[in-house]
């Protein structure tokens, strides 16, 4: 789908989020009834917030496999090793993992800081 409005695009720039672009990007232009370019972002965005919420869903265990990763290296300051017979060996998780999950955690914030961005402005996602 294309969108045309320019403040709809600052929105979608401004989030940040490849889900979210992907999902807007193969929206069907037939399928709008009417719906602003707004409204849908907003639409869509809900999706993929309930999606990151809903048990079992896969964005849901790449939070938690995020949020676990980042609690156990603190924050990423603290990189664990995994101990073979009293020797450490090689680390727990590589630095590549601590930004992929902190990438996804802040994915996850940007967009819950936008729907309530949009929520103030009048557009509410049908799936929140």
């Amino acid at each position: 789908m294309t969108i045309t409005d320019k403040k709809a695009l600052a929105e979608l720039k401004k989030i940040n989020s490849c889900e979210l672009d992907e999902y807007v990007d193969s929206y069907p232009n037939d399928e709008r009834f009417g719906r602003s370019d707004m409204q849908i972002i907003a639409d869509e965005m809900s999706y993929i917030i309930s999606c990151f919420e809903e048990a079992g869903h896969v964005l849901y265990e790449d939070l938690e496999q995020a949020r676990e990763i980042l609690r156990k290296t603190k924050n990423g300051k603290v990189i664990p090793y995994i101990v073979i017979n009293g020797v450490p060996k090689y680390p727990r998780y590589r630095q590549s993992d601590i930004e992929i999950a902190r990438s996804s955690i802040n994915e996850y914030k940007r967009l819950k800081n936008a729907m309530k961005r949009f929520n103030k402005a009048g557009y509410y996602g049908k799936w929140l």
